[in-house]
């Protein structure tokens, strides 16, 4: 459940919503939608493979998942404008909770750097965050892309294009630190192009794995509690079959996420493959006997498409203050995981304050660093993960994480 001053991301591939054929119908769809987003409660939610249609001026596709799932009886929700593209009828959209973020922007990427279209449009969304606004604003940038499918060698290297169109967008564009990338992205190995593009790039910023489980994610029983597709073992007359055997479905980010020195932190514990409990490697996502969600859930997984959602918290830091002077990321260190003592250590020529906060944005302990190491007795906090906030002349000079 999402908190105060928490975001909660979620992607989802939702097989060609719109379609007709053996799928179930729109209205059967809603309903398995509701019954998921009920069990997650995003603030975010990215979508692949949105049916459109372009003899009409409004997707109302697009419409009847803001209507009937998050606005039903509320109006917390909006999305993003329409975006088509002339090569396919399938697009990405955005909800999200316009109490806690604003979408500020939108652009997509249309080309590769050839200059040729690419057969598949990738949005980019920008967003500041507006609840408990403080000094400066926490803006993220939002790629949602959907990569070619298949293994064939031709497949691979348009894979490779996208991606490669997405680094050259983030490098010739000006972007927000905290960058954020979610979809279906199709790649059957870290080591494809199309993902070496994205988290090994010569130049620029990278792209991080949260819960850093990389490798031949094909057919590969170690990535079994990752898996995101197919629900289906059986052909069921709608989407993907063949059981649980591929990694497809990412949110990934870049560094200052990680770090949280931008406003944002990703907190990497949280990622979540909804439903997928590791006991379903070339299988169908069980209804019954779901050790992780309960069989309500199970089945909207298995009927609503043939992948499963993925999630991702961040903590937003509305005390950041982006001011790069008063930035001094590698002159104090903290002995990470902490026991009952804080150890920090500083290279810094003067004393300055501190204070520690839990990341619903309480503040639990304060005091004064004058010495190169200070040790501070902590053995009241309770487990889990902190943020430190250091501050001289009160400014914000620079904030760590660390574990107790």
């Amino acid at each position: 459940m999402s908190t105060q001053n928490t975001l909660r991301f979620m992607h989802y591939n939702i097989l060609n919503f719109g379609s007709g054929g053996s799928c179930p119908s729109q209205n059967t769809r809603v309903d398995y939608l509701n019954t998921i987003m009920a069990e997650v409660n995003p603030d975010i939610f990215t979508v692949n493979e949105m049916r459109i249609n372009l003899s009409s001026g409004v997707n109302t596709r697009a419409d009847k998942i803001l209507d009937e799932v998050f606005n039903d009886g509320a109006n917390n929700f909006s999305r993003a404008q329409d975006t088509y593209l002339s090569t396919g009828d399938q697009v990405n959209m955005v909800y999200y909770n316009h109490n806690k973020v604003e979408l500020y922007d939108q652009d997509q990427i249309t080309h590769d750097l050839n200059g040729d279209q690419l057969t598949r449009l990738i949005d980019v969304y920008r967003f500041f965050y507006t609840e408990n606004m403080g000094p400066d604003t926490v803006f993220f940038d939002l790629i949602v892309a959907h990569l070619k499918a298949s293994l064939s060698q031709p497949d691979i290297l348009e894979r490779a294009r996208q991606t490669a169109a997405i680094m050259n967008y983030i490098n010739t564009t000006s972007l927000s630190e905290n960058l954020i990338l979610a979809g279906d992205l199709n790649v059957y190995s870290s080591a494809e192009t199309g993902f070496l593009n994205l988290i090994n790039p010569p130049s620029g910023p990278k792209f991080n794995d949260p819960v850093n489980q990389l490798g031949p994610w094909h057919e590969n029983l170690d990535f079994k509690d990752y898996h995101t597709q197919s629900t289906r073992l059986n052909d069921i007359g709608c989407g993907s079959s063949a059981g649980m055997n591929d990694r497809f479905d990412f949110i990934l980010t870049s560094d200052a996420p990680q770090s949280g020195t931008n406003g944002l932190l990703s907190l990497n514990d949280s990622y979540t493959t909804l439903g997928q409990d590791g006991s379903y490697y070339d299988d169908d996502l069980q209804v019954g006997g779901n050790s992780v969600v309960n069989a309500s859930v199970a089945n909207a997984l298995f009927y609503m498409s043939d992948h499963l959602p993925v999630s991702l918290d961040f903590f937003v830091d509305y005390l950041f203050t982006s001011t790069p002077e008063f930035k001094y990321e590698n002159s104090i260190k903290l002995v990470n995981p902490a026991g009952d003592v804080l150890e920090v250590y500083n290279n810094l020529p003067f004393m300055m304050q501190f204070a520690i906060f839990s990341l619903d944005g309480k503040k639990v302990y304060s005091g004064l660093i004058q010495n190169v190491h200070e040790d501070f007795n902590i053995a009241e906090l309770s487990g889990g993960a902190y943020l430190v906030k250091f501050y001289k002349d009160q400014q914000i000079i620079t904030t760590k994480k660390f574990i107790k």
